[in-house]
């Protein structure tokens, strides 16, 4: 059975994110696939990302302290221009999808949301810096992921992927716990 409801817009939520106070006509959806998946789609002026998170409880992301934050800044960066600072590039949607792919698999619900910046290259960077911990993830244009971690006892930094999931899911726990 497939059900779609709107579960938020960015006027409904104003909200500045990256230097950005208003937007038009970006909405987030949320579409049901099956008991244990959920299709996001965000939709911006010019772009569309589409994710699907599968997991034990994928509907408890709308009520998570972090994701529609995370999911408004994500809406926010679409509205860029090409050359919105000095020659910067329209942020692509692959970076997007694959930020809210690995985001929704790290985080926890409590976790707290980051801060949501773009890069000149047309990427997208997660960030937080509390606790005395820094947790940086920057995805690509291309959708390639890389995290750089450190905290009063370690520092680590690499490429994102099934390898490295499980050290981001603990750093993304240090940041409540410290």
């Amino acid at each position: 059975m497939s059900m779609s409801t709107l579960i938020g817009t960015s006027q409904a939520v104003p909200q500045r994110v990256g230097g950005i106070s208003s937007l038009s006509n970006s909405a987030l959806s949320r579409q049901q696939v099956s008991g244990d998946t959920v299709s996001l789609i965000l939709t911006g002026e010019e772009a569309q990302v589409s994710v699907s998170i599968a997991g034990e409880h994928p509907q408890s992301l709308s009520d998570s302290k972090w994701f529609m934050p995370t999911t408004i800044g994500l809406l926010a960066l679409m509205q860029l221009p090409e050359g919105w600072t000095y020659g910067g590039k329209r942020i692509h949607p692959r970076a997007l999808e694959a930020m809210l792919e690995t985001l929704t698999s790290i985080l926890s619900p409590n976790a707290p949301p980051p801060t949501i910046v773009p890069t000149a290259q047309g990427g997208v960077q997660a960030e937080w810096h509390q606790n005395r911990i820094t947790l940086e993830i920057d995805a690509t244009p291309f959708g390639l992921l890389e995290f750089f971690y450190k905290s009063p006892i370690m520092e680590q930094e690499g490429k994102v992927d099934t390898a490295t999931i499980a050290d981001l899911r603990r750093f993304s726990q240090n940041l409540l716990t410290t």
